[in-house]
């Protein structure tokens, strides 16, 4: 299961800020390869980039921060946007 950092899961106004795959990979204490993994694997349900520029992924904080909160125990789902 994947680790979810706890100070990321509280946070109350998710950001539109876009997030390389090192600052992903920081995040969550992971390497390129475990990402790819995640994305690939549909029972983890890891969101998939919001945006691709010359082979470069960017994800939105507030997809992973959705996510995070997707993980919590008992299935909490996120706030309305």
């Amino acid at each position: 299961m994947p680790r979810i950092p706890r100070q990321n899961v509280s946070e109350s106004a998710p950001s539109n800020q876009f997030l390389t795959g090192p600052q992903v990979w920081q995040r969550y204490s992971i390497s390129d390869v475990c990402l790819w993994r995640w994305m690939k694997d549909s029972k983890i349900g890891f969101p998939q980039p919001a945006m691709v520029v010359s082979n470069r992924r960017y994800w939105l904080e507030r997809d992973l921060i959705d996510w995070e909160r997707s993980k919590l125990p008992g299935g909490e789902v996120a706030e309305a946007r």
